[in-house]
């Protein structure tokens, strides 16, 4: 697999007290080369999971922070994600008897908008002890386009082939976190954070293809199109993880500060012992920052009163892993009758070439019978099933993982 693309963004934030109590925010975060990338894989293609596309999208984030006047040591804060759905149309004509010539395609798409909220409670029982929680909703960018491709075959009958393309993208899962920041003495801050992620309902770039009725009375060309043949998506069984976070803040002025930090964060991702080729490890994260803080001569309104600049950089260390997948899965009684359930058509044939290419039938005949006690074992006629299916390369059967990534950046903050 490449490695990941390297990305560049910004993010612009504006807040405002509204009263005593209300104050109002808005953040804008996008990417230099795009506002959003939504990047379709095929089951079998190797990708990293936390760096090929999460962050490859734009963000607006208005929120509301509000202190309660009958507990002044209590803030509740409400943030919006505001993210994009894409949809539309594609057209286009091919000649199935001149390869030569190009498939001339006219695609039309649209951008919806869909909320998010998100939730945050802050509790300041004493000067030097701050304790927060957070809730962030599971966001994902969907994609989907229906298509209506004609075709010539042999130059004789033209047939209209209709389809659907799904997709999901730019997955990021519910998060709840908790912490809380204290300060044992006047020049240093302590700060602890636990992060729970929800990685089961993990929501995987692969697109899904849908072959629609054909519009072509053809019988022929009924009995081949008017099946939806979707590719078989694999369950990934992703697992919830913890994520903890420390920091330290050593301020030995009121406008300077230094800062590090730790984080753990474990694959959700299972064992790649199937067709996919998921790229995760259990990761590590490193962090400092430098910052300080001065006031300007204030002659002019459009002058700020102060003025703070904070750099920061991360490093994020996965340790080198090899995956080795066990060909014990591939002559599992489970994917034998999950094949022997398959229908007996012309369109079947099709799927199992699409099993056969991703590595999903086992490295020997099939040999399991079904058990017909069990009630999610189908009544099938297993004489349609005389054929032998078999592949010697089961995906990617045996690839090394690990590295880096850097992160760096600068934020200036000004307080009129």
């Amino acid at each position: 697999a490449a490695n990941p693309q390297a990305i560049e963004g910004y993010t612009l934030a504006i807040a405002s007290q509204i009263n005593e109590y209300l104050s109002f925010g808005l953040l804008f975060n996008s990417p230099l080369q795009q506002a959003a990338r939504q990047k379709l894989i095929l089951v079998t293609d190797p990708y990293y999971l936390d760096f090929d596309n999460r962050a490859q999208r734009g963000v607006i984030l208005p929120a509301f922070g509000l202190r309660l006047p009958q507990l002044p040591w209590a803030s509740l804060g409400m943030s919006i994600s505001l993210l994009q759905s894409t949809s539309g149309e594609t057209t286009g004509f091919f000649p199935l008897d001149d390869p030569n010539l190009s498939l001339n395609v006219i695609t039309n798409v649209k951008v919806d908008t869909r909320p998010k909220f998100n939730f945050g409670l802050l509790l300041t029982p004493g000067e030097d002890l701050s304790i927060a929680f957070n809730y962030f909703e599971e966001t994902s960018v969907a994609f989907q386009t229906s298509n209506e491709f004609g075709a010539t075959i042999l130059g004789i009958a033209e047939i209209g082939i209709p389809s659907i393309i799904e997709a999901n993208a730019l997955f990021t899962p519910r998060q709840v976190t908790g912490g809380f920041a204290w300060d044992p003495v006047s020049l240093l801050t302590l700060s602890f954070d636990l992060e729970w992620e929800q990685w089961k309902e993990y929501k995987p770039p692969y697109p899904r293809v849908t072959l629609l009725p054909s519009k072509n009375k053809d019988p022929i060309v009924e009995k081949l199109l008017d099946i939806p043949v979707n590719q078989p998506i694999p369950i990934l069984h992703f697992r919830n993880t913890f994520n903890p976070r420390v920091g330290i803040e050593f301020h030995p002025r009121k406008d300077f500060a230094l800062r590090a930090g730790y984080a753990y964060q474990p694959t959700p991702a299972p064992e790649q012992t199937f067709s996919t080729n998921i790229l995760d490890a259990n990761t590590h994260v490193f962090s400092g920052g430098i910052g300080t803080t001065f006031s300007l001569w204030k002659r002019l309104p459009f002058v700020p009163d102060k003025v703070s600049i904070d750099f920061y950089g991360q490093y994020f260390y996965l340790p080198k892993k090899l995956v080795a997948k066990s060909a014990s899965f591939f002559q599992s009684q489970e994917l034998t009758c999950r094949i022997k359930a398959l229908p007996n058509d012309n369109v079947t044939s099709l799927l199992f070439q699409s099993y056969l290419l991703q590595g999903m039938i086992r490295d020997e005949y099939t040999t399991h019978e079904c058990d017909q006690d069990d009630p999610n074992t189908p009544d099938v006629d297993e004489s349609a099933f005389s054929g032998v299916f078999e592949t010697t390369n089961p995906g990617y059967p045996v690839f090394q993982l690990g590295g880096n990534v850097v992160n760096v950046g600068f934020a200036i903050n000004m307080q009129f």
